[in-house]
């Protein structure tokens, strides 16, 4: 049987893998430690131990940056 889920909270910035929408992510442990994650507006649930469980995706996570390209401009006129 699992425990009572205590002290819900909302996740700034985080997006609901299921249904793409911004911060509609509650996050609560049971008595047993376990972490509970649910969206409300679609239903999604995610249920393991903190260490095992990923945290949930956010809209500012950092990205692997764009490789820069050099390029020249000519001048028509410098032909």
């Amino acid at each position: 049987m699992r425990g009572k889920k205590t002290n819900e909270r909302f996740i700034a910035g985080a997006v609901c893998p299921a249904c793409h929408v911004l911060d509609r992510i509650v996050v609560s442990s049971d008595d047993e430690g376990i972490e509970h994650q649910r969206c409300v507006s679609c239903g999604y649930a995610k249920h393991g131990h903190p260490a095992a469980s990923t945290p949930p995706s956010g809209r500012l996570q950092r990205q692997e940056p764009t490789p820069s390209k050099t390029i020249r401009i000519v001048d028509p006129r410098d032909r």
